[in-house]
């Protein structure tokens, strides 16, 4: 089988509107919704599949070499929190992804995994690793403990062909269009943001706003870097993005995240 014309991977960094992304770029090439988020490789043994934590389509397992592999590896569209590994294994010849605020995903990303996983580390002990979120996904490295910035961010903008930045997912659509010729159903890309994920209740944390400002802006640094450089290496793909917060402003962004009760 030939591969397809269009090789599309997207590096989904938890909580940047991929569901979103991931639905519009799908329903925009009419392919079924395959969302990965582990790859198992050649060298996994087939019989302990049955005892991974499979969830719908959230893993792929590519067989021995064969059809089955020529056959995945030809899909024009993968979306998931794969590493960059993964996404070549699957011959994705453009991998595109997306920055957004910050802080905003530092605040969501912890209410996401409360509410899907076992987190064992306290909130603010939890968000003091925030920082090695990206680079351990990058790597698909989860024991990632030091991070040399330079060699990451090399390694990041070498291998990611399309980097966006932007505040507003609906930008990014723009840029895709642009760059991949998408042609995007407007119905569905005007639908609310969250309307393409559910947020279940969590337990309050109680914090001190002004410990929680300093955290949040000092182990952001990774995601403020990798936007920084997209904006001056390639404009044509950044959109003005919120990076930063004054501590007003931080206050009126705190009241729309219900699970933190200020102290």
């Amino acid at each position: 089988m030939d591969q397809s014309p269009l090789s599309l991977g997207f590096f989904h960094i938890p909580k940047t509107a991929g569901l979103f992304l991931g639905a519009n770029i799908q329903d925009s090439l009419q392919i079924p919704r395959i969302s990965i988020h582990k790859l198992f490789g050649n060298d996994h043994d087939n019989s302990q599949l049955s005892e991974m934590p499979i969830i719908g389509k959230q893993y792929l397992h590519l067989s021995e070499a064969g059809w089955t592999d020529i056959v995945l590896r030809s899909y024009p569209f993968y979306t998931g929190h794969l590493s960059i590994a993964e996404l070549l294994a699957l011959w994705r010849k453009n991998i595109f992804t997306y920055l957004s605020d910050p802080i905003k995903r530092a605040l969501s990303l912890y209410r996401y995994g409360v509410t899907n996983f076992e987190i064992q580390e306290n909130f603010l002990d939890w968000m003091g690793k925030f920082h090695l979120i990206i680079p351990r996904q990058f790597y698909g490295d989860q024991t990632l403990l030091a991070l040399n910035y330079e060699t990451f961010a090399s390694d990041f903008f070498n291998s990611i062909s399309h980097v966006y930045a932007a505040t507003n997912p609906q930008d990014v659509l723009v840029m895709l269009s642009r760059d991949f010729g998408l042609k995007f159903n407007h119905e569905i890309s005007n639908k609310p943001i969250n309307a393409f994920v559910g947020a279940l209740p969590i337990e309050k944390v109680v914090v001190d706003q002004k410990t929680l400002f300093e955290l949040l802006h000092d182990v952001t640094w990774v995601d403020r870097l990798l936007i920084q450089t997209v904006e001056k290496k390639f404009p044509n793909n950044y959109m003005p993005t919120k990076t930063d917060y004054s501590y007003k402003e931080f206050g009126v962004l705190l009241k729309k995240y219900d699970y933190i009760e200020l102290i």
